[in-house]
């Protein structure tokens, strides 16, 4: 890897509809003309409270991602 290229973690938590609304979200990411790299996805439930108020994005996921960036900007 160049000396001048940095690497940058980052998270995202986020809320879909349902399942087919995430499998997008993830392809539009993999498909970006920036490299980044899905590290991990967690799922997570409602809680009680949410589920009551029948919130409309029932499906939450943390996603840990990374990307790169020169730092000096490209010669």
């Amino acid at each position: 890897m160049p000396e001048q290229l940095k690497m940058v973690s980052f998270t995202v938590d986020a809320r879909f509809e349902n399942t087919d609304e995430l499998v997008k979200f993830m392809r539009l990411i993999e498909s970006g003309e920036r490299a980044i790299k899905i590290e991990s996805v967690q799922f997570s439930e409602q809680d009680e409270l949410e589920k009551v108020q029948n919130l409309p994005y029932p499906v939450q996921v943390n996603f840990e991602m990374v990307t790169f960036y020169y730092e000096e900007g490209v010669e």
